[in-house]
């Protein structure tokens, strides 16, 4: 990490920058790495006399992470690894996670401080956020479950499910999880590689792919201002009272991260498939391009915001004596939530497109609370409130 400040200027500017950056291509746990760049950037200007200071901050740190993921007790008894990752294999040889995290969420803080007086200040602010969010998967359409540890592979199976008891297929599924093969106790990338461009499967399939990756996406833009007031009195009470106001939407949705050579992706639910077969509407994503096509970057499966607006005021008034202190203050809040659909799902084809309802609330708290100083090390103190 570089950082560089020049402290308080004899102009009343000050500037601190820094950047830096972390790699590791293998994490402790095998199939794991992570990379990322971070930086900040503080710009002040103070103006004669200390009463004003304007100050911009702004930050953030792109980072690309390969997770690790849990199993079950059986499966780190077998492979003799209480450390076993089933989020990655190999591909043409090379180490390839199919947990990846992808985020960014650069932040700007506009504030100014107003000192209105020795005893009086003003502090006001405003940020903005937009948070960047991608966790890619493994997905599968009419085909095997291609992870590992998927409980269909392990010995176990066969030896508990009383219609599958077979001795020569758990020794066989055993045996395969305890010779370490990776083809076996990992994801297979080759075979999903070939799965999908085999001649056969894409004749059956139109080049839709059997298996693909997909990445779900938590993006979040958030806009938020306040202003905050301190006033000391000279009767040694502080009186501290402010506003905020904050506006967000929340991004939910997943694209198409890899086709694993495969031509697209056919936008539909395999579960609703699976539950309702026949009915050709209920298993679409979006029943306004039925049957559609998605290539690498489209958003498939689901896409809906969620809008919140929130505004709060507050105030707080403590007292101080020798022998007493205690303080009491009210906060006021004010929220609503309203979802909208980009999709016209085919199980909720009346509710999921549009604009939902709005959901509001007004919240409100009182607080209190009394110490009493008996000498310099014993106290008693109440504190008392209502939400």
């Amino acid at each position: 990490m570089f950082s560089y400040s020049t402290g308080l200027q004899d102009n009343g500017w000050a500037f601190t920058g820094a950047v830096g950056g972390r790699y590791a291509d293998k994490g402790f746990i095998q199939g794991t790495s992570y990379s990322n760049v971070s930086y900040a950037v503080s710009i002040e200007k103070q103006w004669a006399a200390g009463a004003h200071a304007l100050s911009l901050v702004s930050y953030g740190s792109p980072v690309v992470r390969g997770q690790q993921g849990a199993s079950f007790q059986e499966v780190y008894d077998l492979v003799g690894n209480n450390l076993y990752n089933p989020n990655w294999g190999y591909q043409d040889g090379e180490v390839r996670n199919s947990r990846v995290v992808t985020a960014y969420d650069p932040t700007m803080i506009l504030s100014h401080i107003w000192k209105i007086d020795e005893k009086t200040s003003l502090t006001s602010g405003a940020l903005l956020h937009y948070g960047r969010y991608a966790s890619s998967a493994l997905n599968w359409y009419n085909a095997e479950d291609p992870r590992p540890d998927y409980y269909r592979y392990l010995p176990s199976y066969y030896a508990m499910n009383a219609t599958t008891t077979d001795q020569y297929t758990y020794d066989y599924y055993y045996d395969l999880w305890k010779s370490n093969d990776t083809r076996v106790t990992q994801v297979n990338w080759d075979d999903m590689y070939k799965q999908n461009m085999n001649p056969e499967n894409r004749r059956l399939n139109n080049g839709a792919a059997l298996y693909m990756v997909e990445k779900r996406h938590s993006d979040l833009l958030e806009a938020t201002v306040n202003s905050v007031f301190n006033k000391l009195y000279d009767n040694n009470s502080r009186l501290t009272a402010g506003v905020e106001a904050r506006k967000s939407r929340s991004y939910q949705y997943k694209t198409v991260g890899d086709l694993l050579g495969a031509d697209y992706v056919l936008d539909k639910d395999k579960f609703a498939e699976r539950d309702n077969p026949g009915d050709d509407d209920i298993k679409q994503n979006d029943l306004m391009f039925p049957d559609r096509k998605a290539y690498v970057d489209d958003i498939f499966g689901y896409d809906f915001d969620i809008d919140i607006q929130s505004v709060n005021a507050w105030v707080v008034n403590n007292y101080q004596t020798s022998n007493v202190d205690f303080f009491y203050g009210t906060k006021l809040t004010y929220t609503d939530f309203q979802r909208t659909g980009n999709m016209k799902n085919g199980r909720f084809p009346e509710r999921s497109y549009g604009k939902g309802e709005k959901h509001s609330f007004i919240d409100y708290t009182l607080k209190g609370g009394l110490t009493y100083k008996i000498n310099g090390r014993h106290y008693l103190a109440a504190n008392s409130s209502y939400s």
